[in-house]
């Protein structure tokens, strides 16, 4: 048998660099995994926010819908960000700032608009005005 000088120190590299560098097929994995662990993130800051918001502790939940916002901006995930700016603009209201809740929630009805999504886009304005049956400005009497 004869031996060849350095092959296996050069398939020994080889190896190697294939574990730690994906290529082809496996990038596309990798790639589709780190996305996927992205979106996985936004999702749970999201909901984080939403528990937030019902505990009360509406100033964590508006950092936290922000958060995920961009996020979602990131991504490119244009529903995930209508999700954040109702949310947020929901949480604002409920801080009783007015203001920027009615521009958060234009902005997450326009973005609604945008993709075609007429039961969100119908239910963003009433986080600002209370629910149809009553209950006024975020459910806590009437709009000042």
């Amino acid at each position: 048998m004869i031996r060849r000088t350095g092959r296996p120190t050069v398939w020994r590299w080889a190896r190697t660099r294939r574990s730690t560098r994906p290529h082809g097929r496996s990038a596309i994995r990798h790639q589709q995994t780190e996305l996927a662990d992205r979106h996985g993130q936004a999702h749970t800051i999201h909901h984080m926010g939403v528990v937030r918001r019902m505990t009360g502790d509406w100033e964590i939940s508006a950092a936290l819908h922000d958060q995920a916002r961009i996020l979602y901006e990131e991504l490119g995930d244009h529903h995930g960000q209508a999700r954040a700016l109702h949310e947020l603009g929901a949480v604002r209201c409920l801080l009783e700032d007015h203001v920027a809740a009615t521009s958060l929630l234009e902005r997450a009805v326009l973005r609604y608009e945008e993709l075609g999504d007429r039961r969100s886009q119908a239910r963003a304005p009433w986080s600002r005005y209370g629910t149809p049956h009553g209950g006024g400005s975020c459910g806590r009497g009437d709009i000042s």
